[in-house]
């Protein structure tokens, strides 16, 4: 998810780090199908995992990112007060649970 909002050399760091050869496409057709198989429950074992980004009030999201992070990754966003430290800590650590 954070590959996918990164640009330039920050995205060429992050790809050279986890898939040198990949694409852009199969970076993230790769982590929806890691995803896809936890949520499956097939695994024989139970795995949780939680896919929302918070970010900052008053930011445009581009709609690429947005629709990037619902296709790939079945994720959330939502708009969230850094400000409150306490409030926005708790919204953030209730997520899912």
């Amino acid at each position: 998810m954070v590959y996918l909002g990164a640009k330039e050399n920050t995205a060429k760091q992050i790809r050279d780090t986890i898939a040198k050869d990949a694409s852009e496409n199969e970076i993230h057709a790769h982590f929806s199908s890691v995803l896809n198989l936890i949520n499956s429950n097939n695994l024989g074992v139970t795995l949780e995992s939680v896919n929302r980004v918070y970010f900052r009030e008053n930011l445009t999201l581009l709609d690429t990112y947005i629709d990037g992070i619902k296709k790939y990754y079945a994720g959330e966003l939502e708009e969230i007060n850094f400000g409150e430290s306490v409030e926005s800590a708790n919204v953030c650590k209730n997520f899912g649970f």
